[in-house]
């Protein structure tokens, strides 16, 4: 993989977290306004690395909860020691590719071609280095 510089903003979430107070986590579940929209998860945690899933349910899809979401798990995965966190979107996806765009992801290059779904789609790895925080996010 092709070696990374922290973003100055790493392990903070994005602004859209600020402007959307409506969006937070219940364990893995997106909620908006209280209800359930969606699910992200962030796992397993191997040399300070996790992985991350996320999807929003068709109906909520474009409505920036996406966003807001990875956002809070970012910040989650920071205060729970995680140094970076690694996705993989189907290179036919652009609106998830700029969901990790905007939360400070970066292509890298990888070894050889990688595929997700069942579909085996063509995909990009993202990655995202972490500021280690504190409890309370603080550095």
């Amino acid at each position: 993989m092709t070696p990374l510089r922290p973003e100055r903003s790493a392990g903070r979430p994005s602004r859209d977290v600020a402007d959307r107070p409506d969006v937070s986590l219940d364990g893995g579940v997106v909620m908006a306004s209280g209800d359930p929209v969606g699910s992200v998860t962030l796992g397993p945690v191997v040399d300070g690395d996790a992985l991350l899933w996320y999807e929003i349910d068709g109906p909520h899809r474009g409505r920036g909860y996406a966003t807001c979401a990875v956002a809070l798990a970012l910040g989650d995965a920071a205060r729970g020691g995680v140094r970076r966190v690694v996705a993989e979107v189907a290179i036919g996806n652009p609106a998830s590719r700029k969901v990790l765009q905007r939360n400070g992801f970066r292509v890298v290059e990888t070894d050889g071609p990688i595929h997700v779904g069942a579909d085996e789609e063509p995909a990009l790895r993202y990655v995202r280095e972490l500021e280690l925080a504190g409890p309370r996010g603080r550095r």
